[in-house]
């Protein structure tokens, strides 16, 4: 049990920090390079500021949201299509 409190203090690396509906952005605090990533919802995705990517891990983690799904469905973006 202990073992399992330990893991769930020290395991998030990253996690929301906050969203902007003005510039339809979510934050991401990214723990283990100390920086706030912002992922931005726009016609053709998302995109990252600080990796400049739509691929990075940032991405990833942000389509984890169900915050960003309502976005997406606000501005009639369609999330991508997973490759089996």
């Amino acid at each position: 049990m202990e073992k399992d409190e330990v893991f769930a203090r020290r395991a998030p690396f990253m996690q929301e920090f906050g969203f902007d509906e003005g510039t339809n952005t979510i934050y991401i605090k990214d723990n283990r390079t100390n920086r706030i990533a912002g992922v931005s919802v726009a016609e053709k995705g998302l995109m990252c500021d600080v990796d400049e990517r739509d691929d990075c891990v940032h991405i990833g983690f942000a389509y984890a949201l169900p915050q960003v799904y309502k976005v997406m469905e606000k501005l009639g973006v369609r999330p991508p299509k997973i490759k089996p």
